[in-house]
């Protein structure tokens, strides 16, 4: 089956407004995926402590989609920066 291209999905993040979890019940499969690049952008923090903050448990676990592939839901980075972590 091949997938056209404007069905591909994206993975930027909507700063400030938007819907976000807060406003609908968000499905984890049916929310979009962002790298911890993206993540610590949207947060403006950097990698030390976005991965200290992970494994502290501050920030979300992530899904692991493969051995070195690591995704968070666009959803809960959106609820952190409302709440101003």
């Amino acid at each position: 089956m091949k997938v056209k291209d404007n069905e591909l999905p994206t993975y930027s993040l909507v700063l400030g407004g938007g819907n976000t979890a807060s406003t609908k019940s968000v499905n984890k499969f049916d929310d979009e995926l962002v790298t911890a690049k993206e993540a610590r952008s949207a947060l403006r923090i950097g990698n030390t402590k976005w991965w200290q903050g992970v494994k502290s448990g501050i920030y979300p676990q992530p899904i692991v989609l493969g051995n070195r592939c690591k995704r968070w839901q666009k959803s809960r980075i959106n609820e952190l920066m409302k709440t101003g972590i």
